[in-house]
This record gives structure tokens, sequence and C-alpha cells, in this order.
């Protein structure tokens, strides 16, 4: 996550080098900074929810659980219901 980070700011510090000695500043319209601040949370979010999942699935591996998930009922047990 650290080496991401740099990466990133290492990007932004050399766009923001290249554009100083090329040109004047170019604004971006107010709709795309705030599309592109959308897009890039969404992105944010869905990177961190995949990477919760692997986890978490990563460690009900390692637990060797045989609990099933659909029925709460461990390896073995039956449930009775009043049908």
């Amino acid at each position: 996550m650290k080496l991401l980070a740099f990466c990133a700011l290492l990007l932004v510090n050399n766009c923001s080098a290249d554009r100083a000695a090329d040109s004047p500043s170019v604004s971006l319209q107010p709709w795309l900074v705030g599309l592109t601040a959308v897009v890039g949370f969404l992105l944010l979010v869905f990177v961190v929810v995949i990477v919760r999942r692997l986890l978490k699935k990563n460690r009900d591996d390692e637990e060797g659980s045989t609990y099933d998930k659909v029925t709460g009922a461990a390896e073995g047990e039956t449930k009775q219901t009043s049908l």
C-alpha cells in the first residue's frame, strides 16, 4: 500500500513539473473535476471491498471451519423445523 501511495505521489509530482515547464496551467471544468472525484472514490471503494473479501476468504480457509453458511449448522448437525 505504501508503494502504491509513493508511486502516485511520483506521478503527480512528475505531471506538475511537466505542466509548469511547458505551458500555463490548464484548469478543468468543475463538472469534470467532480466526475473524476466520484470515479476515483468508487474505484477506491471497489479495491477495498475486493481486498477485504479476499482476506476474509483466506481467514475462513485457514480456520478450516466446516460451518455451513447457508443453514447455519456445523457439519453433521441437522436442524429441525416446526413444519
